[in-house]
């Protein structure tokens, strides 16, 4: 039986805006989230809807982070 291949996505995160590493970006509201995909908490809900898992994420002091998210070859 092959083994399971997987696809990474790295989300990068400073202030209020997000950049990933298929080259989308956006701002999230601060007051205001809501099911947008422009806004981050509907970028999350929309990841997890392709089938990305968050596996990793990375939290610097400074208002920065890194989200590492991996889903199987095959939900493409």
């Amino acid at each position: 039986m092959p083994k399971q291949q997987f696809e990474y996505l790295i989300l990068k995160l400073w202030d209020s805006k997000w950049l990933d590493s298929l080259g989308r970006s956006g701002e999230t509201s601060k007051q205001k989230f809501t099911n947008d995909s422009s806004d981050f908490s509907g970028l999350l809900n929309k990841l997890g809807t392709d089938g990305w898992e968050l596996v990793c994420n990375t939290i610097s002091d400074s208002p920065n982070a890194r989200l590492v998210f991996k889903r199987p070859m095959d939900s493409l």
